[in-house]
């Protein structure tokens, strides 16, 4: 019976909350790295367990600011051309966002990604409009501190 009373009260909690289907949004903005850091957690130097971190503003395409963005990033495996890091990235707009991670290599010694070669990260979660939201953003560096990323995912529609 307590079993009965509880199915019935989560189906009754996700009627009310109406979830509805699955939608894609797709954005492409323009990040503008505003400030870095390098946190030397492993063995003195550069070495696996260090930490990049950073925020900046997010504009779209016209230059118009419309997030920001913080991420923070670990050192996994060094070679002598470049680093594997694991990053976890929060794409902030307001009240909503998108939570992005993954492993991808980069430059040595704490180096930004190579120019113009793109990165895939998958989507891990969101809030707001966007929660719930599962998929893949692409980012690239087009510049010293400014990078190109392009986003698709799919997003529960919550209707409260």
């Amino acid at each position: 019976m307590l079993i009965q009373r509880l199915l019935l009260t989560f189906v009754l909690t996700l009627s009310s909350v109406g979830f509805a289907e699955a939608v894609t949004l797709t954005f492409k903005p323009v990040q503008k790295n505003d400030d870095r850091q390098m946190i030397d957690l492993g063995a003195p130097g550069p070495s696996t367990g260090d930490s990049i971190l950073g925020h900046g503003i997010i504009n779209d395409l016209s230059g118009r600011e419309i997030g920001y963005f913080e991420f923070i990033s670990f050192v996994t495996d060094k070679t002598a051309n470049s680093d594997i890091r694991w990053l976890h990235a929060q794409y902030a707009f307001g009240n909503d966002s998108i939570l992005i991670e993954g492993a991808q290599e980069f430059m040595p010694n704490g180096g930004k990604a190579a120019l113009n070669l793109p990165s895939s990260f998958a989507v891990t979660g969101g809030t707001g409009k966007y929660a719930g939201a599962r998929g893949e953003c692409r980012v690239i560096r087009i510049t010293e501190n400014d990078f190109h990323t392009a986003c698709k995912f799919q997003s529960i529609k919550i209707k409260i």
